[in-house]
């Protein structure tokens, strides 16, 4: 697997050593005195990071993605048993 850190935009100008593009992203370590954040936007860490683990993201984007999709299906699941409770499926009534 080629590294995606590698087609980074900002790969040759960046010191992050933990690289969310890097596929071993969870085992890296911040150095001290490194910059802590990876300046590459979200939108090409998720296009390069396609393939990774991760996604490209960093811990708290993927705790947020996780927390949205929980969200949304927990909201699409209360939809479902109220149109179950009250006998209707979209604007249909059984």
């Amino acid at each position: 697997m080629i590294n995606p850190s590698l087609n980074c935009p900002n790969f040759d100008g960046c010191s992050v050593n933990k690289c969310p593009l890097n596929p071993d992203y969870e085992t890296l370590k911040n150095a001290e005195g490194d910059p802590f954040m990876c300046k590459a936007q979200k939108s090409t860490r998720k296009r390069l990071g396609v393939n990774l683990l991760n996604k490209g993201l960093r811990c708290r984007e993927r705790a947020g993605e996780r927390l949205s999709f929980y969200l949304k299906g927990k909201q699409e699941h209360s939809k479902l048993i109220t149109q179950v409770e009250t006998n209707t499926i979209g604007d249909m009534r059984v």
